[in-house]
């Protein structure tokens, strides 16, 4: 039973996610050299945090939810930070 819950919490995580990569391609991703600019790259790692926040189940993240959004962000700024520059 908790193997089946793992897997439901790990699949409600990814799911989250593309949605929230979805989101950011769309809006904030379009900004030319974001990861370069500090006012953007905080307005991003804000909006994940609280996209997760929002998105995922409470209390089962509450206390993960920022080392998640480190991570996401980290992850996001590696492989997105030309992604304005490319979708122009």
């Amino acid at each position: 039973m908790a193997r089946k819950f793992r897997i439901k919490k790990k699949q409600k995580l990814k799911e989250a996610t593309q949605k929230l990569l979805e989101r950011l391609k769309n809006n904030e991703f379009k900004v030319d050299h974001w990861t370069e600019k500090i006012q953007t790259a905080s307005a991003v790692r804000k909006v994940i945090e609280d996209y997760l926040f929002e998105k995922l189940p409470s209390p089962s993240y509450d206390d993960d939810i920022s080392t998640k959004a480190d991570i996401l962000f980290n992850d996001f700024k590696v492989r997105y930070a030309d992604y304005g520059v490319m979708a122009a």
